[in-house]
This record gives structure tokens, C-alpha cells and sequence, in this order.
């Protein structure tokens, strides 16, 4: 009998457990979640209206999910996702403001503000008695019309700056 107690007495004992320590995380770039924006952001553009009177909607309404009702279910399957930006501008341009979709149901949209910009313009005086520079949409863009008769003298300006310039080129002339 002595003989097995002899063998489990000798018989060494295991090294303490070492303590588990995690594996030092490697930091690595995976090129499959890189790409050109217009292909991981499809961002989406809503031109706010602004009321002759200066009456729009207000930012709070903006962030309310059903607002967006109409956009969720009127755009192609998956172009409003989460991670799509909308870049919402105010007619008049007094206003720009960037939202991030947080997360999109059948009939909402949760969105978050990532900017908002106020815009003030100087007034500028007008460039002259005869003539007055006014938008007139994407086709027309900057055009100069003739206060005396209501008709437009030239349009097509990039900017309002150009068309004021073509003014002062004309008061050269004459």
C-alpha cells in the first residue's frame, strides 16, 4: 500500500494557470471599407421653399421622422439608408444644413444635424438706374432686366457679380 501513495506523493504538480492576457490588437486598414464617397454616400438634396412673406419651415420640423415619409418611400430601394446624407438648402440661400439618416423604417427617417450655416448677404446697391440683376432659375440663372420696360436685356450669368459687371462694361460703352 505504501507503494502507490509513494507515486502520487512524487508525481509533480501542474504550473500554476498563467493569467489570461488578451492578444495585443493589430491595427489594420482593410481596403474593402474604402471607396469614393458618391459610392458609400449617395447624398440627397431638399430645397426647402420659402413663402413670399418669408414664411418656411423651421429645423425643429425638419427633424421630425415623418417628415421624411414621403422621401422614404419615394426614393429607388436603398438610396435613403443609414449613413445617407441629405444637404438641405432654403430657396432664398439664407440657409444650409446638413442631416445624417440614423436610421430609416417603411414611413421614417431619423435624422441628426452634422451642420447648419446661416447665410447673410451685404445689400448691395443697385448697379444702376436702368437696370436691376434678379435670378431667374437654373436656365436663365443671373439675368439684367430693364426697369423701364420689364424686358430682359441679357441673362445667363454665373453670378450676380458677373451680370453687375456686364452692366458697368455697358455704362463704359456709352
Amino acid at each position: 500500500m505504501s507503494q502507490p501513495d509513494k507515486a502520487v506523493a512524487e508525481t509533480p504538480k501542474p504550473p500554476p494557470a498563467a493569467a489570461s492576457v488578451p492578444p495585443a490588437r493589430r491595427l489594420r486598414f482593410d481596403r474593402n471599407r474604402f471607396g469614393l464617397a458618391e459610392h458609400v454616400d449617395p447624398t440627397q438634396v431638399y430645397r426647402v421653399p420659402v413663402e413670399p412673406d418669408g414664411t418656411t419651415l423651421t429645423l425643429e420640423e425638419l427633424l421630425q421622422p415623418e417628415f421624411w415619409a414621403d422621401a422614404v418611400k419615394g426614393t429607388k430601394a436603398g438610396a435613403m439608408t443609414a449613413g445617407t446624407s441629405i444637404r438641405v438648402i432654403w430657396d432664398d440661400c439664407s440657409r444650409v444644413v446638413t442631416l445624417l439618416v440614423k436610421r430609416v423604417g417603411n414611413n421614417w427617417a431619423d435624422v441628426g444635424v452634422v451642420s447648419d450655416a446661416t447665410v447673410t448677404y451685404i445689400p448691395r446697391p443697385p448697379a444702376h438706374e436702368k437696370f436691376r440683376v434678379m435670378w431667374g432659375g437654373p436656365v436663365d440663372q443671373f439675368r439684367i432686366i430693364n426697369i423701364a420696360d420689364g424686358r430682359v436685356w441679357r441673362a445667363g450669368f454665373a453670378s450676380e457679380a458677373d451680370a453687375h459687371r456686364a452692366i458697368g462694361e455697358q455704362e463704359r460703352k456709352l
